[in-house]
């Protein structure tokens, strides 16, 4: 309303989300917080069972033309007591528990990843009353296993169950990626010039597990190995090599999912002219996905080995 008089309205939302009313139900008249308060309240059915809640559709016809209408919420207006009323229209329909779940892979001739493992991802079961943010959230679980390039959930309903077919499209579930590099160092001022080589796989065995190997060779003071090439310079080199394995959902706490990683890593390295140190380290690594897979608690179990040369 664009009256200049101050309004009131009351928390008329049965608690479903009207945590922020609840200290002071009397507020001054705010329109899109009115729309925002009715629009969670349809979010909650959603997430309630009924998959179809909505405003209530009206039919109205005009010159023998019909057409519908979405019923937007009522606002009554008392000029006396400067106090509005809001009534919002819903219709809850019918309420839906979920039913049979199907998975569906174009792998477009890429390793699957083995349905046991994508159902775990669901954060509900057949049986369970429908939500919607649940259904949300286990299609960005799935999605985050890594070896798809698209994940979509697609719900359908059957009489008084909704079923779920899981489509998942593949991509190339490795990568290989070489490159040659030339730097300088400090404080030495050395040019030097390397390799790197790195394997990526996202599905090593079909249960989403990820290969990450890693090699680097670096040639180092290369201006002196070319000034002295045939008085048989001393080469001096250093190698790093290493790899990543990490499992997805290995096992459950509490319902919590768990995923795990290990590293090891050996190096041959330059600290400062003539010292030399061979390194040998490896990390493992559980972690326990938290806040529907926003956020994670990981501790890490760390060794570390050197030898001076």
């Amino acid at each position: 309303s664009r009256r200049r008089h101050t309004r009131y309205w009351r928390d008329w939302s049965s608690d479903v989300c009207s945590s922020d009313l609840k200290d002071n139900p009397l507020q001054t008249f705010h329109e899109p917080r009115i729309n925002k308060l009715a629009t969670g309240i349809l979010g909650v059915l959603h997430d309630s069972g009924y998959a179809f809640a909505r405003y209530p559709i009206v039919r109205k016809q005009s010159e023998g033309v019909e057409s519908t209408t979405m019923r937007v919420p009522l606002i009554n207006i008392d000029t006396v007591r400067k106090r509005d009323s809001v009534t919002v229209y819903i219709e809850p329909l019918q309420r839906y528990r979920f039913g049979e779940v199907r998975f569906i892979d174009s792998t477009h001739g890429y390793p699957f990843v083995v349905n046991r493992l994508k159902s775990y991802q669901l954060e509900y079961k057949e049986g369970d009353w429908y939500n919607l943010s649940a259904v949300r959230r286990s299609e960005s679980a799935i999605s985050a296993l890594g070896p798809f390039d698209r994940v979509a959930l697609d719900t359908t309903a059957i009489d008084s169950v909704i079923r779920t077919t899981v489509f998942c499209s593949y991509r190339r579930h490795w990568e290989l990626r070489p490159s040659l590099f030339l730097n300088n160092t400090f404080p030495d001022n050395f040019n030097n010039i390397g390799v790197d080589v790195n394997y990526l796989n996202r599905n090593l065995l079909h249960d989403a597990q990820v290969l990450n190997l890693y090699a680097r060779w670096t040639l180092r003071n290369i201006d002196y190995i070319a000034s002295n090439l045939w008085n048989n310079p001393n080469v001096d080199q250093e190698y790093e090599t290493g790899l990543l394995y990490s499992q997805p959902d290995f096992m459950r706490l509490l319902n919590k999912r768990i995923d795990g990683s290990f590293q090891l890593n050996y190096s041959y390295r330059a600290i400062v002219d003539p010292l030399k140190v061979h390194t040998l380290n490896g990390r493992l690594s559980p972690f326990v996905m938290l806040s529907n897979n926003t956020a994670r608690l990981q501790f890490d179990i760390i060794g570390e080995a050197q030898l001076p040369k």
